[in-house]
């Protein structure tokens, strides 16, 4: 009977430690291994979700377009000054030409630089910055002006300078 545990104590039990261990091991691998298994199979489920997906590059492609497109860039102002109830009373784009860029996996990036004045109400005038400012188009605003107009009137003035982005073509 001692010798047995002797045995048990000296050879058997430090070896189920063993067992033990590569046990938990093993467990702790195949639960990383089925983890894996689902994260790749919900990637390629987003990757084809959205391989045919046109809407997604056609709503990358109006925010930050290919090339100035200046008459597009022309559109959305009009559409944003019908949209807020302001007037336009000047406006004038300028190329500012394409960034230098380091890195020759990525497009460049170019802006077109707009001023523009508008009038209107006071809400008019707002609705026009704030549609400005959350244009689909990638646009910074630069300098900003509001001044109002004669005393008793409801009639703003602002000047806006801002800059719409594109990539290189």
């Amino acid at each position: 009977m001692i010798g047995t545990v002797i045995l048990y104590v000296s050879f058997i039990r430090p070896e189920l430690t063993v067992i033990d261990t590569m046990r938990s091991e093993n467990a702790t691998k195949e639960k990383q291994k089925i983890d894996n298994q689902n994260i790749v199979a919900k990637a390629k489920e987003i990757i084809a979700k959205y391989q045919n997906e046109t809407g997604l590059k056609d709503t990358a492609s109006l925010a930050l377009p290919v090339g100035e497109n200046v008459p597009h860039a022309l559109a959305q102002i009009n559409a944003i000054i019908k949209n807020s109830g302001a007037t336009l009373t000047n406006m004038s784009f300028k190329i500012a030409g394409l960034e230098k860029s380091t890195k020759v996996y990525a497009k460049r990036m170019g802006r077109l630089e707009v001023s523009c004045e508008a009038q209107g109400s006071y809400d008019a005038v707002k609705t026009f910055i704030r549609m400005v400012e959350s244009n689909v188009r990638v646009s910074n605003i630069n300098t900003l002006t509001i001044t109002e107009g004669t005393q008793g009137e409801d009639t703003y003035k602002t000047s806006l300078a801002f800059s719409m982005y594109y990539q290189e073509e």
